[in-house]
């Protein structure tokens, strides 16, 4: 069994992921040519979404928030703000991010033990301020940003 540290929200990571990899990876299949649609995600390794933030970018891919979106999916929508946009029925939670051990499990990375550390996760100010307003980074359960909050950082998708 092969242990490493990473730090996560849901573990989804896998050794190696190259550009383009990251966002198939972070959203599972859910991006067509031009849009990515995420209407469940649960978040993972916040390394790959912050690299599937950057593919978003780089590629020009509009990334539509139309339901759950937790944890490191909230930091893809962060980075990527410029193309993201979201519905009346995003759901955008937010909790502590955690270090984690894990061993590699059918070529999944999966949390093993209790979180080694806790911290808020890389968000921006305006979204950190926000959350801190509001009672702070939950170290367990999430925080649900309202759409009616979310739309102060995200546009609305016409």
């Amino acid at each position: 069994m092969m242990l490493a540290l990473m730090v996560v929200g849901v573990a989804v990571w896998l050794p190696g992921a190259n550009a383009g990899s990251a966002l198939e990876q972070a959203l599972e299949g859910s991006c067509a040519r031009a849009t990515c649609t995420i209407q469940h995600n649960d978040g993972g390794d916040i390394t790959v979404f912050q690299q599937a933030a950057r593919e978003v970018l780089r590629e020009g891919k509009r990334l539509v928030i139309d339901g759950y979106c937790a944890s490191a999916c909230v930091i893809l929508a962060d980075i990527a703000r410029a193309n993201t946009c979201i519905t009346g029925k995003a759901e955008l939670a937010v909790h502590q991010s955690f270090t984690s051990h894990v061993a590699m499990v059918g070529g999944r990375a999966v949390p093993v033990g209790p979180p080694i550390r806790r911290d808020d996760p890389p968000q921006s100010a305006d979204i950190n301020a926000w959350v801190r307003a509001h009672g702070g980074y939950p170290s367990s359960g999430v925080m649900f940003i309202p759409v009616s909050a979310a739309q102060q950082f995200w546009k609305v998708c016409r």
